[in-house]
């Protein structure tokens, strides 16, 4: 539990001096109007409050998916291989954790790769069949 507070405020903290950085590098001006403020028809641009924004973009499940759909596979990938470790260490029989946890690095790293791939290579849809 701890390490995930950790995580979290390390996610935080950094998007916040990556935000500030942001805006120092690319010279935001923060009273130029937006697109929402210029052209605000009650259709398709919509001045919302900026906690709403953030609770859309969260809960979006497009973009949860991309994160989480491999999430409990690389747990076992992580608790097979801390097991094989520790019957190593121990001169147990470690092949029964150790091959599995071969395979499953190889399918979660393909998966990974392959879903950054068409994100952003813009790799044919009808090549992948997963979500």
């Amino acid at each position: 539990m701890i390490s995930f507070i950790i995580v979290l405020l390390v996610l935080c903290g950094g998007s916040v001096f990556y935000g500030r950085y942001g805006s120092r590098v690319f010279d935001i001006d923060k009273n130029r109007p937006t697109p929402v403020q210029t052209m605000d028809d009650g259709v398709d641009y919509v001045l919302l409050p900026t906690w709403k924004i953030s609770l859309i973009q969260f809960l979006n499940i497009a973009v949860l998916w991309r994160y989480f759909a491999w999430c409990n596979q690389e747990l076992s990938v992580f608790t097979l291989w801390s097991l094989t470790v520790y019957l190593a260490s121990k001169r147990r029989n470690y092949y029964v954790t150790l091959i599995p946890a071969l395979f499953m690095t190889c399918v979660t790293t393909t998966y990974i790769y392959l879903m950054r791939l068409r994100q952003y290579c813009g790799a044919p849809q009808y090549s992948m069949k997963f979500p």
